[in-house]
C-alpha cells in the first residue's frame, strides 16, 4: 500500500506541475486507479501497458483498462528476446558522449546558491 500511494502522490505531483503529458504505466495493480483518475483530471494522458503473463492472462484491472487513455499489449517474445539479448551483451549501441555545453549547464551552480555563497562571506 505504501508503493501505491507514493505512486499516486508522484503522479498527481507530476500533472498538477505540468511536468509531463503523457505517463506510460506497466501495471495491472487496480490500487493505482485514484493515481490515474488523478493523472487525468490535470489533462495527462495515461498510457496502460500490459505484459503477458506466463499463463497467457494479463492480470490488469478492468477499471484501469477502462480509464487508461490507451492499452498497449508488449509481446512475450519480443521482451524475452530483449532480455536474453541484454544478458548475453546484446547489440546496444554505446550511449552518446555528453555534450560539453550541457555538462557545463548542468554543473554550473543555481542563482540561488551562488547568492547564498556571497551573503556567507
Amino acid at each position: 500500500k505504501g508503493v501505491d500511494a507514493a505512486m499516486h502522490a508522484e503522479l498527481t505531483e507530476l500533472a498538477r506541475n505540468r511536468a509531463c503529458s503523457d505517463v506510460v504505466l506497466v501495471t495491472g495493480d487496480g490500487d493505482l486507479l485514484p493515481g490515474l483518475m488523478s493523472a487525468k483530471e490535470h489533462g495527462v494522458a495515461v498510457h496502460l501497458w500490459a505484459v503477458q503473463a506466463a499463463d497467457g492472462d494479463y492480470n490488469q484491472s478492468e477499471d484501469l483498462v477502462a480509464e487508461a487513455d490507451e492499452r498497449r499489449v508488449l509481446d512475450r517474445a519480443w521482451i524475452t528476446k530483449a532480455v536474453r539479448a541484454k544478458d548475453t551483451g546484446g547489440s546496444c549501441p554505446p550511449p552518446p558522449a555528453p555534450r560539453p555545453e550541457i555538462a557545463a549547464i548542468l554543473s554550473a551552480p543555481l542563482p540561488e546558491a551562488a547568492l547564498a555563497a556571497s551573503a556567507e562571506r
